[in-house]
């Protein structure tokens, strides 16, 4: 009787255990959650670069700009 006894308990210990990684591991992001981040990165990689360009493109007829209404304004 004893040993089924100590069987039970350990087998009940065990349970809580592993009911207690289940819960951790419930909290932990998936490997496809980090997949949707990593193309959500990319993608605003990808964004970045452009308004990067279209900013250097614009910078240069800004500077044009500016010259021209500060001749403007000087004369």
């Amino acid at each position: 009787m004893a040993d089924k006894d100590y069987t039970n308990l350990l087998l009940e210990q065990i349970r809580d255990e592993v009911k207690a990684v289940h819960e951790l591991v419930a909290d932990v992001p998936k490997m496809s959650d980090f997949r949707r981040l990593e193309q959500r990165v990319d993608t605003l990689h990808a964004d970045v670069k452009v308004i990067k360009s279209v900013v250097r493109s614009h910078s240069g007829k800004l500077a044009e700009l500016d010259a021209r209404v500060s001749s403007r304004e000087a004369a």
